[in-house]
């Protein structure tokens, strides 16, 4: 029986549109009408790919599940053609389909399909420009994810690496004030006790004699510290200074021993004396906290130097890049993954600069360390290594990680493969680094067993493909 209906809604859809009418009856009488609500799952995500069908009414969202809830969406509106393709080599389906909509479907099994073929031939054409397009849009949303979880791990990293100094520096801000405020009480009951004006020049002069002392970087250890805080503890309590203890903590991380401490006494008067020590130790106490502050300020003035040459900010697309500093901007932006492994460099400085998109390097260099990373326990080693080859230059990422397994050695660039586990990784990221490099006519390959895996980057030295 002829489904007149059904074949007017056929003919709605774009591939359909101008086909013979005896064709679209035949797929007609082999459809099953299908019917859906909002909520009602589809499609299962590694079910079986055996089902071809025509979206009528309403809308359907793609999900890859597995990834999360991060995963990139995809949304289907009528009328569209969904499920497997005739030429596709899919065998199960990827993701997992939702209606949004309440709809409807007309669904028809993939064996139909050589018979379907042979009554419109001019399908076949057709339907490999759908598979075509949907391959091409699945991959740019994949890798515009892909980026995006890399862009949020580095900032996360980022905000991580920054945050431990700014704390810093926020701590001995606080520090420095509270210093400052007992510089001026320790002056005020200086000034109360009559302290004599000529002894003011001799305070300052103690103060910067202890402080050119203290700019020299000490040559004891944590022991001798704890043992001329024992000394110089004792000499105060000796001498009646008051809380002794907490002056004498931050004398001693200032190398002031008790052959300082006497030199003081024998130009400072009894009365004084307790009050000159508050005053020294708070000067040192703010020199140190001032230190703190201006190596934590150095320390982020860094990260973000280190962040606008990894993005390329405010320079051309394509320019000379130095390999180095790339490799050395992306292990500091994954600084916060590199607490538990050491990293091993062998870099030929000698090499030329190499004519390339500067952000494009630095996200093969992203994608290759982070890979090995995984694939390595706490304790392992990251090795990087340039070198020249005639007229390239060859880049190794290595690591001391499991390795990568023979029987799927030849299948790792392919896109959508992934080791990883599921909701860790889209496997997209060796396929960029693959295309990123033919780009710049460039190639990728790699050596691996147990212990020893090695990826090898290699760019020739004038890349005219550029420009």
């Amino acid at each position: 029986m002829r489904d007149t209906s059904l074949v007017e809604e056929f003919l709605l859809v774009p591939e359909f549109a101008d086909l013979a009418r005896e064709g679209l009856e035949w797929m007609a009488s082999q459809s099953a009408d299908f019917r859906f609500h909002p909520g009602d799952v589809l499609i299962q995500e590694g079910a079986e790919a055996d089902l071809f069908f025509v979206l009528l009414e309403g809308e359907i969202r793609y999900r890859r599940d597995s990834l999360g809830p991060s995963a990139p969406v995809f949304i289907s509106r009528a009328p569209e053609i969904g499920g497997i393709l005739p030429l596709s080599r899919m065998k199960k389906f990827m993701v997992n389909a939702v209606a949004l909509t309440d709809g409807r479907a007309a669904v028809m099994h993939k064996n139909i399909f050589p018979e379907m073929l042979q009554r419109m031939p001019e399908l076949n054409q057709r339907l490999a420009g759908v598979m075509a397009d949907r391959v091409r849009e699945v991959a740019e949303i994949q890798q515009q994810h892909e980026k995006l979880m890399a862009l949020g791990k580095l900032a996360g990293g980022l905000a991580h690496e920054i945050n431990n100094p700014a704390a810093a520096a926020r701590s001995a801000a606080q520090g420095v004030g509270n210093a400052l405020q007992a510089i001026r009480k320790s002056t005020l009951n200086l000034g109360q006790l009559g302290y004599p004006d000529f002894a003011w020049q001799l305070l300052y002069d103690y103060e910067e004699a202890a402080l050119r002392k203290c700019r020299i970087p000490a040559k004891s250890n944590g022991l001798d510290r704890v043992d001329r805080e024992e000394r110089v503890t004792e000499w105060m309590e000796r001498h009646g200074v008051k809380d002794a203890w907490t002056i004498a903590a931050a004398l001693a991380d200032w190398d002031v021993d008790t052959g300082d401490l006497d030199q003081l006494a024998a130009k400072c008067p009894p009365k004084f004396l307790a009050e000159v020590l508050v005053h020294i130790c708070s000067v040192l106490t703010a020199e140190r906290l001032l230190g703190d502050v201006h190596n934590s300020l150095v320390r982020i003035s860094g990260l973000v130097g280190a962040v606008k040459d990894y993005s390329f900010m405010d320079q051309e697309p394509v320019q000379e890049v130095d390999l180095h500093e790339g490799l050395e901007n992306t292990l500091t932006m994954l600084g916060y993954r590199l607490e538990h492994v050491k990293v091993v460099k062998d870099f030929d400085r000698s090499l030329p600069r190499i004519h390339a998109h500067g952000t494009a390097l630095n996200q093969i260099w992203t994608n290759l360390i982070e890979n090995a990373l995984d694939a390595m326990p706490k304790g392992g080693e990251l090795r990087l290594r340039t070198a020249r080859e005639l007229d390239c230059a060859l880049i190794e990422i290595g690591d001391t990680g499991h390795g990568v397994p023979a029987d799927i050695q030849g299948r790792i660039f392919e896109p959508f493969f992934t080791t990883k586990a599921v909701g860790k990784g889209t496997g997209l990221g060796l396929d960029l680094v693959r295309k990123l490099l033919w780009n710049h006519n460039g190639s990728v390959g790699f050596e691996s067993t147990p212990g020893d895996t090695r990826f090898q980057v290699r760019l020739p030295f004038i890349n005219h493909a550029l420009g």
